[in-house]
């Protein structure tokens, strides 16, 4: 959940940012003391609560195909890996790409 969390912050902080300077720059105001940073503001907050909320459906940057265990024999040195799959291998072959969690 903390990844989550984590991953759908920094989501929605780059969303304010974007909103936000997007009005800045269509606005095209001159003088910085006719700004209207209270409509800047809502916007951006607006963009980064849609954000959020799409973020429930899901984020890429904290979802994962399966887990990749790296383990290395203490006597050999020899280095295995086991692959589990979170779902068939005909499903992940249709997708155009897939991402595994690293376990060493």
């Amino acid at each position: 959940m903390l990844i989550w969390l984590k991953a759908a912050g920094i989501r929605a902080a780059k969303t304010f940012a974007q909103a936000a300077l997007s009005i800045l720059v269509v606005s095209q105001v001159t003088d910085i003391m006719q700004i209207n940073w209270w409509e800047i503001i809502s916007v951006g907050l607006i963009a980064a609560v849609i954000s959020l909320l799409t973020s429930l459906k899901g984020l890429p940057e904290t979802s994962t195909d399966g887990e990749l265990n790296i383990k290395t024999s203490a006597k050999t040195g020899k280095i295995t890996y086991d692959l589990a799959l979170n779902d068939d291998l005909e499903k992940l072959a249709e997708k155009s790409t897939v991402s595994f969690k690293v376990v060493k």
